[in-house]
């Protein structure tokens, strides 16, 4: 998780399936050491984990209409599919500080959630992404990636 280490949330206005979360970056972290060396720049995996893990804060706070949230505790999200990601502008915590990210949601019928995120700040659009994710037990993802080789 990168939540609170890479960034942390500062807010997020949620209308329908859409939320704005901005987000302050801490560029003291260790991606933004070693990637790069005096230029940090955010990569673009950590592009797709931060769109994936702030779809799953969106979730946790859909509340359903039997009560329930969309994720309950014991899942998180598995990306089954990347449809595209467009890499625009670099993401240099020095310049940029703060951004702002914007996640819209697509409930599919299968259970699984289409996201649609777009990062950007003043103006400037850094990225953007489309995913699929699938709602999956922690225990069975924790699973699947020690099987890993």
């Amino acid at each position: 998780m990168l939540n609170n280490t890479l960034f942390t949330i500062i807010s997020a206005l949620t209308e329908a399936d859409t939320t704005n979360y901005r987000l302050v970056l801490h560029p003291s972290h260790d991606i933004f050491q070693s990637h790069f060396i005096d230029n940090p720049i955010l990569p673009g995996a950590c592009i797709v984990q931060i769109a994936k893990e702030l779809a799953q804060e969106s979730c946790r706070n859909k509340v359903l209409n039997e009560g329930k949230s969309f994720l309950d505790d014991g899942k998180s999200f598995l990306i089954t599919k990347i449809k595209n990601t467009k890499f625009l502008a670099v993401i240099n915590p020095s310049e940029h500080s703060e951004i702002t990210v914007i996640i819209k949601l697509t409930f599919q019928e299968d259970g699984y959630v289409a996201v649609s995120a777009l990062f950007l700040d003043a103006g400037l659009i850094f990225a953007k992404a489309n995913l699929v994710l699938q709602p999956t037990p922690i225990a069975d993802i924790t699973t699947s990636s020690a099987q890993i080789p």
